[in-house]
C-alpha cells in the first residue's frame, strides 16, 4: 500500500501541471499517505491483526492460487496424454537415423536399370532453385510502391487525427488543460503539414527503405534457406511423401534394416531390358500421332497413356513378377524362412518338455 501511495503521489505531481490541478493532486496524495500510515501504525501496534484491505487481498490471492492449481492439474493431465504420442512420433520420424541393424531382415531384389530407383535418385540430386538470384529484390518492387503510397496517404491523416484528438483536452475557454496536450496538438499539426507538403519525399523514403530491407534480409540472408525449404518440399512431393517423414538418400537397400539382396544380372537382366525397350517402342508408336499432332489436345492421350497396360509393360520396375526366375527366388526365400522357423520350434519343444 505504501508503494502504491507513493506511485499515486508521483503520478499526480507530473500529470497535473496547473495550479488548481496540482492542489487537487497534492490533496489526493496526502489522503493516500494518511491511509497507508494508519495501516502501518495498526500493524505495529497489533502485530497479530491484519487490516481489512490486506485480508481482502489475501482472500483474492487464495482464490487466484486455487485457480492456478486447477489449471496446472488440467494441463498436467493433457501433457501426460500428449508426451507418449510425441515420443512415438519422434521415434517414427527419426527411425531412418538410427544405427543400422546387422542381422538381415529384408530380402531385396532389384535390377540395375530400375526406373523408379533411378528417377528418385535423379530427383534427389536435382538442384532446385525456386528463387533465382535477385528474384526477391525484383519482386519487391510492387510491395515497395504499395507501402510508399500508403505512407504518403496516411501520414497527413494520422497527423490530423492526433491534432483533432488533442482538441478534446481543452476547457470551456478553449485553453489546453496541460502543456503536454498543447505539445501533442502542435505535433499532430506538424505531421499533417509534412505529409501534405513532402508526400513525394515520404513515398521515396519508404520505397528505398522497403527495398533495402528486402535486399538485406531476404535476398542475402534468407534466399538460400528458402530455396532449401521449398526445394526439399517439391522433391518430397515428387518422391510421394504424404506425411511428416523426410524422404532422402535414396538407395537400393534399407538404411536401417539389414538386407539380403539379390541383384539381377546375366541373361535375366538382359531379357528384361530388351523386353522393356520393345514395349516402349510399341507404346510410343501407339500414341505418337495423338501426342504430336498440331492443333489437337493431348489431354485424352496422356490420360490413356497413364492407364494403358502397355505403359507398365514398358517399365522394368513393374515387370519383376513377370519373370519366372524372380518368382522362384521369392519362393525359395519363403520356403527357407518357413523351414528355419519350423526347425527352431522343433528345437524348443523338447527343451520345454524336459
Amino acid at each position: 500500500m505504501v508503494i502504491v501511495s507513493l506511485c499515486v503521489f508521483t503520478f499526480s505531481i507530473f500529470y497535473f501541471r496547473g495550479e488548481e490541478g496540482a492542489a487537487n493532486a497534492e490533496t489526493a496524495a496526502i489522503e493516500q499517505m494518511e491511509t497507508a500510515g494508519g495501516q502501518i501504525e495498526e500493524l505495529v501496534e497489533n502485530p497479530g491483526t491484519v487490516p481489512e484491505a490486506v485480508s481482502q487481498g489475501g482472500g483474492e490471492l487464495e482464490e487466484l492460487v486455487i485457480g492456478l492449481v486447477g489449471v496446472g492439474l488440467m494441463s498436467g493431465l493433457a501433457i501426460l496424454f500428449i508426451i507418449p504420442l510425441a515420443f512415438r512420433g519422434i521415434a517414427r520420424i527419426r527411425r531412418a537415423g538410427r544405427k543400422k541393424r546387422d542381422a538381415p531382415s529384408l530380402f531385396t531384389i532389384w535390377h540395375p536399370n530400375d526406373e523408379a530407383i533411378a528417377f528418385l535418385q535423379r530427383v534427389e540430386a536435382l538442384p532446385v532453385e525456386v528463387f533465382p538470384k535477385w528474384s526477391l529484390l525484383k519482386g519487391s518492387r510492387t510491395g515497395a510502391i504499395l507501402w510508399g503510397v500508403r505512407a504518403a496517404i496516411w501520414t497527413p491523416i494520422v497527423g490530423l487525427l492526433i491534432a483533432i484528438g488533442a482538441e478534446f483536452g481543452t476547457n470551456d475557454d478553449g485553453e489546453y488543460l496541460t502543456p503536454l496536450i498543447e505539445d501533442i496538438s502542435d505535433m499532430g499539426a506538424t505531421i499533417a503539414a509534412i505529409g501534405l507538403v513532402a508526400a513525394p519525399l515520404i513515398f521515396g523514403a519508404v520505397y528505398v527503405i522497403y527495398r533495402a530491407i528486402v535486399a538485406v534480409m531476404l535476398e542475402f540472408a534468407m534466399r538460400g534457406y528458402l530455396n532449401s525449404v521449398v526445394g526439399n518440399a517439391l522433391k518430397g512431393l515428387a518422391m510421394g511423401r504424404d506425411g511428416d517423414n523426410r524422404i532422402g538418400e535414396v538407395s537400393e537397400r534399407s538404411h536401417y534394416y539389414g538386407c539380403e539382396e539379390k541383384v539381377l544380372d546375366g541373361d535375366l537382366a538382359d531379357r528384361m531390358r530388351v523386353a522393356s525397350h520393345e514395349a516402349t517402342r510399341l507404346l510410343f508408336e501407339k500414341y505418337r500421332a495423338s501426342l504430336f499432332s498440331v492443333g489437337v489436345t493431348e489431354d485424352n492421350a496422356v490420360a490413356e497413356l497413364a492407364e494403358d497396360a502397355m505403359t507398365w509393360d514398358s517399365l522394368i520396375h513393374t515387370t519383376y513378377f513377370d519373370q519366372p526366375e524372380v518368382a522362384e527366388m521369392i519362393a525359395e526365400k519363403i520356403s527357407s524362412e518357413v523351414k528355419n522357423k519350423r526347425a527352431g520350434l522343433e528345437t524348443e519343444m523338447p527343451q520345454a518338455a524336459g
